[in-house]
């Protein structure tokens, strides 16, 4: 994950179809003041994808939650390769 040959997690998946691309520069721009006052968050993808869900209107503790508040495009190409491996599973 997140893709056929990129390494990450599944947030750093999410935070390429971010559903508000306002939100993702807003937590950007926190986690750039954050850092600044202390040292950088253990995992940036997991910070940066926490900082963008508190962003949003009702904040949620997961990625998981966030696609179900429609958060994320899971329409975006970029989910294209996790659907197709899912989809073997059927």
């Amino acid at each position: 994950m997140p893709g056929d040959s990129d390494s990450g997690m599944l947030e750093d998946l999410c935070l390429r179809a971010p559903r508000n691309a306002d939100a993702l520069l807003c937590a950007d721009l926190f986690l750039d003041c954050a850092m600044k006052l202390s040292k950088p968050p253990g995992i940036p993808s997991k910070a940066r994808a926490q900082a963008y869900l508190a962003a949003m209107p009702r904040m949620v503790k997961s990625v998981g939650e966030g696609a179900l508040r429609d958060y994320w495009d899971l329409d975006s190409e970029e989910f294209e390769g996790i659907k197709s491996f899912l989809g073997t599973f059927k």
